[in-house]
């Protein structure tokens, strides 16, 4: 289901990209996280050419549909765990929420099949690489030669807890910030959240540093997707309609010849 919502995820962003790209042909760059929707009024688009503006209403016309899909298997997916006593323990750390902690949970499975922190870092990619030449020996980039999935997720949850957690790992990040600048200090970030959330997969143990208001608010959207009916059996009775039943046919009566 996660690789299922990754994918309507990039058609998402493909769609957007796609509008985007017809408004900064005429000039009208928006910011990265803007609502397209909202940014672009009628007049924008109705002075584009005839053949770009088809092109702009029809990205649009489908967005709608893929983000409304997007949002079904949001819900469905914390239907599945909600009741996960790792994904609850998760969502204790600050920058992850149900999404993150669910693709942690599904890709780590048991937290001992791993010998220690290298090699959980590098089962996400989030390993630095050895650069070997002669007797240099020097680490360069990450490998990024693991998971795909879990370490978008786990780099998404490091920009919101740069921003947001005051605690261990908000610390960590300012430290490296100094050192290593924005970028590498938020790849950094990522492979200690990850780390951090293997430990506790281990020990059972939350974030030290949990918000309580935040996780009462991840907890209130774990209920209402449980609480919310799934669309699924409509939408199969809507693809696939039972037949219609035959009327029942009796037994015809042999007509009889008028008396004589």
């Amino acid at each position: 289901m996660l690789r299922h919502r990754q994918r309507v995820s990039i058609q998402r962003r493909r769609l957007i990209n796609q509008a985007k790209a017809v408004l900064r042909r005429y000039g009208l760059a928006l910011p990265k996280e803007a609502d397209i929707r909202r940014a672009v009024g009628c007049k924008e688009i109705e002075a584009l050419p005839a053949e770009e503006r088809v092109i702009l209403l029809s990205a649009l016309r489908q967005l709608g549909p893929v983000e409304a899909e997007l949002q079904e298997l949001d819900r469905e997916i914390a239907r599945q765990v909600a009741h996960v006593p790792a994904v609850r323990l998760l969502l204790t750390l600050t920058g992850v929420r149900v999404i993150t902690a669910a693709t942690i949970w599904a890709w780590i499975g048991d937290p001992n099949r791993f010998k220690g922190p290298k090699q959980v870092g590098r089962y996400a990619g989030l390993d630095a690489s050895v650069l070997q030449s002669g007797e240099q020996d020097r680490r360069g980039h990450i490998s990024k030669q693991g998971n795909r999935q879990l370490r978008a997720a786990l780099i998404e949850a490091a920009q919101v807890v740069a921003m947001h957690d005051d605690g261990y790992l908000g610390q960590f990040y300012q430290h490296k910030l100094h050192q290593i600048g924005h970028k590498r200090a938020v790849v950094a970030l990522a492979r200690k959240i990850l780390i951090v959330a293997w430990q506790m997969m281990r020990t059972g143990q939350a974030y030290r540093a949990v918000r309580p208001k935040l996780m009462r608010s991840k907890l209130a959207e774990l209920r209402q997707a449980c609480r919310r009916p799934a669309p699924w059996q409509a939408l199969l009775d809507e693809l696939f309609p039972a037949p219609a039943e035959p009327a029942p046919v009796g037994r015809r009566k042999r007509a009889r010849a008028p008396a004589a």
